[in-house]
């Protein structure tokens, strides 16, 4: 909400000529909407489609643990109760609108309880407006971090909110909630994940390591530490001044690679591309030999199906 607050109103100021104040105001329009569509897309497409489909997509979700169950509980009541409403402006979206999907409760009501989210939204877009060179000015200065920490407080507030109500219903509800029927292909989806991480620690253990693989990493963390090191206390001399307000076209000539600077910019880039490199390869390589050792175990057959397949 913040990028998208600069970013839309010094293009709406710029290119059409708006007023800073209906620029400002679009611009926390075209944020909001972003927040109800992702609100749709994470309830139809990820909950409701994918959901259905995907013991991983619920597993993520954590449909067996109590606390879901509450939240489960809480928005199949009819109607657009203060609680309900909390749940869907405080709960995290993850969980929160994909358990909606999966649920397959009406996207109309969930948006209509969702439209809270605008005093979240309004403040943080009206912050990151008053970034951009024509806001500036003492009044903006004062303005800024105020705004910020509206939104802040009533993010805060209505976390804590939904938590409280979500705890209530999990301590006066526990029998009841117990004793739901679990989602049992998720329940054996989290056996065989366990499974997978005791495998996942036994076979990537430092001692089990071939030698090649622990001078690897000895090198990848050194890779990783000189470079980042560089990026805090020598970043003027990696990168240029750069800031998220300002012009690509006007700073940087047009192009954004130019934010880097030659030749220690591009030096301490290669040396964490590189240890990025050997991490994603190394990966590779723990897969094969996590399948090696599940294969030679015991519950191969309750794994083999699923594990690989999911994770």
């Amino acid at each position: 909400y913040l990028a998208g607050g600069i970013v839309l109103t010094r293009n709406a100021i710029e290119q059409e000529d708006w007023s800073f104040i209906n620029a400002s105001l679009y611009a926390a329009l075209v944020n909001y909407i972003l927040k109800l569509t992702a609100i749709a897309f994470q309830q139809k497409v990820i909950g409701e489609l994918m959901g259905s489909r995907s013991v991983r997509v619920r597993s993520l979700c954590n449909v067996n643990s109590l606390e879901l169950r509450a939240i489960r509980k809480i928005l199949e009541k009819k109607g657009l109760s203060f609680v309900k409403v909390m749940i869907l402006v405080g709960g995290p979206d993850w969980p929160t609108s994909v358990l909606t999907g999966i649920l397959r409760l009406s996207l109309v009501q969930m948006l209509i309880g969702s439209l809270p989210h605008i005093f979240l939204v309004l403040p943080m877009s009206l912050s990151g407006s008053l970034l951009i060179p024509q806001a500036s000015g003492s009044s903006s200065e004062t303005l800024r971090p105020l705004l910020l920490t509206l939104s802040f407080l009533v993010q805060l507030l209505a976390i804590l909110i939904a938590f409280h109500y979500t705890v209530k219903y999990t301590v006066d509800h526990a029998d009841e909630l117990r004793s739901m029927e679990p989602d049992q292909d998720v329940e054996l989806y989290d056996e065989e994940k366990k499974l997978y991480q005791q495998a996942k620690i036994e076979m990537t253990s430092w001692r089990r390591l071939p030698k090649r693989y622990r001078i690897g990493h000895i090198f990848a963390v050194i890779l990783m530490i000189v470079s980042n090191l560089s990026f805090i206390l020598l970043g003027d001399f990696c990168f240029e001044d750069f800031s998220v307000e300002d012009s690509i076209g006007e700073k940087l000539d047009g192009n954004v690679f130019n934010v880097i600077k030659r030749p220690l910019g591009i030096i301490m880039l290669s040396l964490f591309s590189a240890a990025c490199t050997y991490v994603g390869l190394f990966g590779r390589f723990r897969k094969k030999k996590i399948r090696m050792y599940l294969q030679r175990s015991s519950f191969v057959g309750q794994i083999e199906s699923r594990i690989f397949q999911n994770l």
